[in-house]
């Protein structure tokens, strides 16, 4: 059930970020009319100079929130789902014109799910259980609903809040962020603390709502708290050699390790001719040497590496090169079209004929493809002493790509067992291809260094 809930909340937060909400042209925040009269003491449960008085009075005078009775607002209750999607369906559709009156039939919220999924608000919404709609739902959640109720271009930014700066948001939260900057959201503390998993509260909700509707109550404010500067980096260490060509990724750790924590590097090398880096941290060997490849953080800490970059590309003469590369090259000819067919025969999993048919012209294939190698490995004994970067040998290559072709050919299948051996032939042709693939590209890089 965890795990359940779980997909279900990055799907909800996956779909809102992606879906563009409908919205009719001319519509208007003006469309929000006062509907109630709100009396100061109403509600005996909002006290007078509590902080979400003002906002509850707005809201229940829009008539988008009513009380719990005619006398108590239950400021500290919860909304479920599907009083969200209600609320998200009213102001969608007085934004646009309309009354933000519906007409409630079995359940209830039905005519609220059907409206948001149509609206684009929330398209998921008819996916969920009675149960999921009747439970509370999260800050997180109202709020990227809420979000799509009105245009982004109502959220007028009137604060600055640098990606990072609150505390248990993270950065790419472009909904949550979007409402702190437009001063509808302000958190729970100095530091801006958005408390996204919790049940979101009566009193919250009013607040938010009355913000998001009427732009003179929006809250101009900052963040004590802000960005967290790092005060430690550190790059793992390489031991290896960079081949010319090559690439390595070089891992930065910057702690405090958080979701506040201003992880900003610039990455510099003092020797670009020999080892470049770029603004992730990849460097490249260019020519053989030495270069200290340092990462600066905003704050002026760095940690420098030293990377030695070779050339371990293998020498071969002009005519060796040119003879492996024929045999080679034929090889992996062949094994491109065994690759085809082997695509086709997967495609065709549950048609045992087709599966035949394909794998007959694999072995075909796989016939012609094993004179190549031997030959191709005949020449490779010329050259057993070279070493590639990862201590193997050309050779040792070929004989591989030659066992697996071997297997396949010695593979007896029939209709009848097409289905069953299908994975055991797409391991030997993948085996294959790996290899070949392998002494092909080696060959390829080979023919730049030839010695004639």
């Amino acid at each position: 059930m965890k795990k359940k809930i779980i997909s279900l909340t990055l799907s909800v937060a996956m779909f809102l970020s992606v879906f563009p909400t409908t919205f009719a042209t001319g519509g208007s925040l003006t469309n929000f009319k006062k509907k109630n009269t709100y009396v100061p003491g109403q509600f005996s449960d909002v006290a007078p100079g509590a902080w979400y008085e003002n906002t509850v009075a707005s809201a229940y005078e829009t008539g988008l929130i009513k009380g719990s009775s005619e006398t108590s607002f239950n400021p500290n209750g919860n909304i479920t789902m599907a009083e969200s999607l209600a609320l998200a369906s009213r102001i969608h559709n007085i934004y646009n014109g309309g009354s933000g009156e519906f007409t409630q039939g079995s359940p209830w919220y039905k005519v609220y799910v059907d409206y948001v999924v149509k609206n684009d608000i929330y398209e998921l919404a008819s996916q969920h259980s009675h149960s999921q709609l009747n439970a509370n739902w999260s800050r997180e959640n109202f709020i990227r609903c809420l979000s799509k109720a009105i245009p982004e271009e109502e959220l007028n930014e009137i604060n600055s809040i640098p990606d990072g700066s609150i505390p248990d948001v993270f950065w790419k939260n472009d909904e949550i962020y979007s409402l702190y900057r437009a001063g509808i959201i302000t958190g729970n503390d100095e530091k801006g603390t958005f408390n996204a998993n919790s049940p979101i509260k009566r009193c919250e909700v009013a607040t938010i709502v009355a913000r998001l509707i009427d732009k003179s109550k929006r809250v101009k404010f900052s963040l004590s708290g802000g960005l967290v500067m790092p005060d430690s980096i550190t790059i793992e260490e390489q031991k290896d050699a960079i081949n010319i060509g090559n690439r390595i990724y070089l891992h930065a750790t910057v702690l405090p390790d958080t979701l506040r924590t201003n992880k900003t590097l610039v990455w510099s090398s003092d020797n670009p001719t020999v080892a470049s880096v770029d603004d992730d941290g990849d460097v490249t060997g260019l020519t053989p040497g030495e270069a200290n490849i340092t990462a600066t953080t905003v704050n002026g800490l760095s940690y420098t590496v030293r990377v030695k970059v070779m050339d371990l590309r293998p020498k071969f003469t002009y005519d060796s090169v040119k003879e492996l590369a024929i045999a080679c090259s034929e090889a992996g000819d062949a094994g491109i079209r065994m690759s085809n067919y082997l695509s086709a025969a997967l495609d065709d999993l549950l048609d045992r004929e087709n599966i035949y048919l394909r794998y007959s012209m694999i072995k075909k294939e796989a016939e012609s493809v094993s004179w190549d190698l031997t030959t191709a490995i005949k020449i490779l004994k010329k050259h057993v002493p070279v070493k590639l970067t990862d201590g193997s040998t050309l050779l040792e290559l070929a004989e591989k790509a030659l066992s697996a072709n071997e297997k396949i050919i010695a593979l007896e299948m029939t209709e009848d067992t097409a289905i069953e051996r299908s994975i055991e032939l797409y391991d030997l042709v993948s085996d294959y291809l790996i290899h070949t693939s392998a002494i092909i590209g080696i060959v390829a890089d080979m023919s730049a260094n030839v010695v004639k």
